[in-house]
């Protein structure tokens, strides 16, 4: 009897273990079609981590976006996962000029948006 009720506890509670992991892991991923979605080439994130796994453990902010900008030579932008968030990487200087002067205010109105969201 004894061994009944442990066995069915114990798979209650292992049921409940992989319900919450199975939750974890796809509130982690679910942003993960963000940029596949626009046609937008993209690094393949990591579960948790989004691009930003290394930025943890070996190198520097600076040196990460280092990274994402040269694996897409002759792109001229890019998009990136910092944790869930998707990011935008620009690398003509043409379209970076035309966000920071010409259309600054609208991306700025969309920045403090999102900050005051977060």
């Amino acid at each position: 009897m004894f061994g009944m009720m442990f066995e069915s506890v114990f798979f209650n509670w292992l049921s409940i273990a992989a319900i919450v992991a199975y939750v974890i892991y796809w509130y982690s991923t679910c942003t993960f079609n963000y940029w596949k979605d626009r046609g937008i080439p993209y690094l393949k994130p990591t579960p948790g981590f989004g691009n930003t796994r290394r930025m943890f453990f070996k190198i520097s902010f600076a040196e990460q976006f280092k990274i994402f900008y040269d694996s897409f030579d002759g792109k001229p932008f890019c998009g990136v996962f910092q944790f869930r968030s998707p990011i935008l990487v620009v690398r003509d200087p043409n379209i970076i000029k035309l966000v920071m002067v010409k259309d600054f205010a609208y991306f700025q109105v969309i920045i403090f948006q999102i900050l005051l969201c977060k």
